[in-house]
């Protein structure tokens, strides 16, 4: 429910930005129908997928890949290796970061030619972004005892 409010209140959040920076551009009921409709697939497939039990991952005998390799893999493959043994948190980091990290590049994509105010803003939110994910790297914790870590 916390990613859903969450998602709802950045989307929100966005429209509002896009709203009055794009001197009040709304996209037409079918492209807005179309993205409600590719939402709730999406949400209904996630809340369809097996959950995990805390024991699963101690009885499978393959090992996960490193942190680094799903950072950068495809979600299809995310979705075999998740099942795995010593899948945590830095997994979890890899590709949280790895979404972050395109959403904040994908930012300079959006913005016009010259705006420089758009982009020191977007210089400044890319900025705190991988302070974010150095700042989750560096308190993760490196005990593969940690609760946190299973």
């Amino acid at each position: 429910m916390l990613a859903s409010a969450l998602f709802a209140i950045g989307a929100a959040g966005l429209w509002f930005s896009i709203y009055a920076s794009q001197h009040h551009f709304v996209a037409s009921w079918p492209q807005l129908l179309g993205t409600l409709v590719v939402v709730v697939l999406v949400g209904a497939l996630a809340v369809q997928l097996p959950g995990r039990s805390r024991d699963a991952g101690r009885s499978a005998s393959a090992r996960a890949p490193s942190a680094w390799l799903v950072g950068v893999a495809m979600i299809g493959l995310v979705l075999g290796w998740c099942r795995r043994q010593d899948w945590g948190p830095p997994h979890h980091l890899a590709l949280a970061a790895g979404a972050l990290l395109t959403y904040a590049w994908n930012g300079f994509l959006t913005i016009p030619p010259g705006d420089r105010l758009d982009v020191a803003g977007q210089v400044v939110v890319d900025g705190l972004t991988v302070a974010l994910v150095v700042v989750a790297a560096v308190r993760m914790p490196r005990d593969r005892t940690h609760p946190l870590s299973r």
